[in-house]
């Protein structure tokens, strides 16, 4: 059944897989190298996801206008 949010009905659930999926195709996406290699993954989507070592973190924040993280 539909979730309602007071007056607000959401009948659709997110795609959210879909969304974090479709991200590298509008923005640079990040994930960091040491966090990949102590979980044994390869990097996800393909290359479409670009790795930065934990080293390179700071510099990498300093040069962008936002951060978005999760």
């Amino acid at each position: 059944p539909p979730i309602a949010f007071g007056g607000r009905i959401q009948r659709n659930a997110p795609d959210i897989h879909g969304q974090v999926r479709a991200l590298p195709e509008r923005l640079p996406v990040y994930v960091i190298e040491e966090d990949l290699d102590a979980r044994g993954i390869a990097c996800p989507g393909n290359g479409r996801f670009r790795t930065v070592s934990r080293a390179g973190l700071p510099a990498l924040l300093l040069a962008c206008d936002q951060v978005w993280h999760w």
